[in-house]
């Protein structure tokens, strides 16, 4: 099913130690801001942005997770690929994916799945009460609603689906 030329090369990348956090870091923000760039499905992004933050706790600790959970949506926004309206709820999603790969980091060796339901569970509900908040106060009740049911449940399952996407990358790689 999967090509094992590249299998092997992605883990000897991966987990080499003369390959420096700097390149790992470089890859996961690419590809954390292009998979937006190019999918505009909530169903298909955040599981894989969600993977890449899970994997970018793991292969480049949590300084560089918090570094690819802020970057992609500074970038999706100042590219335009935004809404202007979202712009205000773009340091709560920020703060949402903080929480997240902190989550997962103080709790993956102990347990991954503790992390990643753990980690799901308080980004979404973080972004559940904020994000209705600050739509309320930049749009119509209506668009608010709309805003806010994206920021809600949907954040679990699609954070929930991106642990299960990264443990498929980690157990191939290794």
């Amino acid at each position: 099913m999967f090509n094992t030329k590249v299998i092997v090369k992605v883990k000897t990348v991966l987990n080499n130690q003369a390959v420096s956090v700097t390149l790992k870091l470089t890859g996961f923000i690419v590809m954390a801001t292009v998979i937006p760039a190019i999918l505009h499905v909530q169903w298909v992004t955040g599981p894989l942005v969600n993977a890449v933050l899970f994997l970018s706790v793991i292969y480049c600790g949590l300084a560089g997770a918090l570094i690819v959970g802020m970057v992609p949506s500074t970038i999706a926004l100042s590219a335009g690929l935004l809404p202007a309206l979202i712009a205000p709820a773009i340091p709560f999603i920020i703060l949402g994916n903080a929480i997240m790969v902190s989550v997962f980091y103080l709790s993956k060796k102990k347990s991954f799945w503790a992390g990643v339901v753990g980690g799901g569970v308080l980004k979404s509900a973080f972004l559940f009460l904020t994000i209705p908040v600050i739509a309320g106060l930049v749009v119509k009740p209506a668009i608010a609603q709309k805003v806010a049911l994206m920021f809600s449940w949907p954040q679990l399952i699609t954070a929930l689906a991106g642990g299960v996407l990264a443990v498929g990358v980690v157990s191939v790689i290794n």
